[in-house]
């Protein structure tokens, strides 16, 4: 039997990390900036990071308008998401629970694995492993 390797996959459109406050969100811009440089991420997604608007906490409502309003107006998206695949991930919190991931968040505290590169997994490396496959599932839209 002959081997066909698939060398395209639909992918994200852009992967959007909500934060609640400036400080968190300058800390997730790092996580994706290392695995950037490391070109871990995919190439074809654009990665944006939004914080809570002047440190106020607005919940995952109010951080998805943030999301619509981001992606509208700065991206020009202009309310128009037709053939757009657009995850968010409700990222931000004081982890009260978990105080040494404050600023980092838990979504990118470590887990026991390592990753094909040889780097520790964390909670986001594994997300974005296991929504790989969920764009080509759907037309377009936000998740």
């Amino acid at each position: 039997m002959r081997s066909i390797r698939k060398t395209s996959y639909t992918q994200w459109d852009y992967v959007v990390l909500t934060a609640s406050n400036e400080a968190q969100a300058e800390a997730f811009e790092c996580q994706i900036r290392y695995r950037q440089e490391r070109g871990v991420l995919p190439k074809n997604t654009k990665f944006l990071v939004i914080s809570d608007p002047d440190g106020k906490r607005i919940g995952s409502g109010g951080a998805n308008l943030q999301v619509l309003r981001v992606l509208s107006e700065q991206e020009g998206f202009g309310g128009n998401f037709h053939g757009k695949r657009v995850l968010v991930i409700h990222s931000g919190g004081d982890s009260k629970r978990v105080p040494q991931y404050s600023v980092c968040g838990k979504l990118f505290s470590p887990v026991p694995r390592e990753l094909p590169d040889g780097r520790p997994s964390t909670l986001f490396d594994e997300f974005l492993i296991g929504m790989a496959g969920v764009p080509s599932r759907f037309k377009d839209g936000m998740l």
